[in-house]
């Protein structure tokens, strides 16, 4: 037998093949289930190697993005030449690079409508950066229009809008920089921001980033004085960039959806940059307060809202919460100050966040008005010093109205912070008539017996920890600078405490009533 016959004998047709692969496959699947069966482990089988798959457009729209560029550096090519006159060169400049623009608006490839976009966008860059900085061709204002229109041409085209607003962004807030104008580059990035968040693009968060930038940037070169170099611009316009980066995001949040964070850090950044702003360079702290407190209150109005969804309503909680601090900082002062944050932790300790907010309320009116500072020095060291009664008077009615009501809605964590800075306010205003350590003994000791007779957790902690300061007050302070019979006094008093302390009986589940026998 001959090598050629072996060969044709070898010869397999497709059908032939195809049976015998389907045989093959049918034995492998039943040795699997003997397999399985029997309780032998199945081979792992191999992970999927990873496939590069490279679109088929990409090279030839970046051919096209190439050619783009090479026209416009044609067109440059003809102006530096006298070819072109020098505004027929811009405009045809612009013109050129609005076609590309267009182009790829009708683009149905994403890869050939970014590319042809970003050919677009550099060409724009490169023109406005030569025009408005270098050769001073066209004025500030006519390029951040152009910046805009750009932007917007193509705000409704998805694919490419994002990055378009981006690059528009960037391309202003380089201008800015560059040419020293400040209000036509900042209104241009406002404008580009509200289109981005009407349009809800997936770069609205890093062109509001940019919206940031320039109107931070405005307000501090304006308040430090505008150097000669800089075109001349007003303290209106830069509180009406202001103003609009309020509005801008503030419209965002009156929307009926949940919030996001990036929205949340937004509208806070949006905040500190305008209302500091406008504080920073007016000084009007009265209007501006004014502002702060209907802000404030339009954000409560919202928050108690039935259809608001949770996450909504504690956001504008606590913007309102924030809020209302700054406008109480600035227009008050002193008794009222406190007055009205002890009105408001009052007020807050009925509704659904009376949990941060009555507490938060109180401790700001003692840290604005300068009391928990003065009490605590009092406290340690019974200074004869500067010390407003009347301020720890209203802060302790007030936490002791916001305890009692607390503990009855079982907010534990809220009532002993209300407790605390009520027993901080009883020490304090007793220190210079009664020894500061006996006065901290005595409130351990009342409070761990209300705590175990009426079965409060919050008091019987609160004990421990006003037992823990007398002890550090003793050992730190009375000892060394007391008087002896004051440091008699504390002894006696927190050693009895201690042995009452065990005492003391817990709430009972019932009271049995047994009647004498006759």
């Amino acid at each position: 037998m001959d090598a050629s016959s072996v060969g044709a004998s070898a010869d397999v047709s497709r059908e032939e093949f195809q049976r015998l692969a389907i045989e093959v496959r049918d034995l492998r699947n039943r040795i699997s289930r003997l397999e399985q069966a029997r309780g032998v482990p199945l081979a792992a089988e191999p992970p999927p190697v990873p496939v590069l798959s490279i679109s088929s457009d990409l090279a030839p729209a970046a051919g096209r993005a190439l050619l783009a560029i090479a026209g416009a550096y044609l067109l440059r090519a003809l102006s530096e030449l006298g070819a072109l006159p020098e505004a027929l060169g811009l405009a045809a400049g612009i013109a050129y690079a609005a076609v590309w623009l267009w182009i790829a608006g009708r683009s149905d490839r994403n890869v050939a409508a970014r590319l042809n976009a970003a050919a677009s966008l550099l060409i724009l860059a490169g023109l406005l950066w030569e025009a408005t900085v270098r050769l001073h061709a066209i004025p500030a204002s006519i390029s951040a229009v152009l910046a805009v229109a750009f932007a917007v041409a193509v705000c409704r085209r998805e694919q490419i809008a994002s990055l378009v607003a981006a690059v528009a962004g960037i391309i202003c807030l380089a201008l800015l920089i560059g040419s020293h104008a400040l209000a036509p580059f900042t209104f241009a990035l406002l404008a580009i921001a509200a289109t981005a968040e009407f349009q809800q693009l997936r770069s609205r968060w890093f062109v509001a980033f940019l919206a940031d930038a320039a109107v931070v940037i405005f307000t501090l070169i304006l308040a430090r004085g505008l150097p000669p170099e800089y075109p001349r611009t007003s303290l209106r316009e830069a509180v009406a960039a202001q103003v609009l980066l309020i509005a801008i995001y503030g419209a965002g949040l009156l929307r009926r959806r949940v919030f996001s964070t990036a929205q949340i850090l937004q509208m806070s950044c949006a905040f500190l940059a305008a209302a500091g702003g406008a504080l920073y360079l007016t000084r009007a702290s009265m209007p501006i307060a004014a502002i702060l407190l209907l802000s404030s209150s339009a954000c409560y109005s919202l928050a108690f809202f039935r259809t608001t969804p949770d996450r909504n309503a504690n956001t504008f909680a606590g913007f309102a919460f924030l809020l209302s601090l700054a406008g109480i900082y600035l227009a008050a002062s002193g008794v009222l100050g406190v007055a009205i944050c002890s009105a408001l932790s009052i007020g807050m300790v009925f509704t659904r966040f009376g949990a941060f907010h009555a507490p938060a309320y109180l401790a700001a009116g003692m840290l604005l008005s300068g009391v928990a500072t003065q009490s605590v020095t009092r406290i340690w060291n019974r200074a004869a010093e500067t010390y407003a009664p009347a301020d720890a008077g209203i802060i302790l009615i007030s936490s002791l109205i916001c305890y009692l009501v607390l503990s009855r809605a079982d907010r534990k964590l809220a009532a002993l912070i209300a407790a605390a800075i009520c027993s901080l306010m009883i020490a304090a205003l007793t220190a210079n008539l009664v020894p500061a350590a006996l006065v901290l003994a005595l409130l351990g000791l009342a409070s761990g017996a209300a705590g175990r007779i009426a079965g409060r957790s919050e008091l019987t902690i609160l004990m421990y920890v006003l037992m823990a300061l007398t002890a550090i007050k003793i050992l730190l302070r009375d000892f060394a600078q007391e008087s002896t019979l004051s440091l008699v006094a504390s002894l006696l008093v927190y050693g009895l405490a201690l042995i009452l302390l065990p005492r003391i009986p817990k709430k009972r589940s019932a009271i049995e009533f047994t009647s004498p026998r006759s």
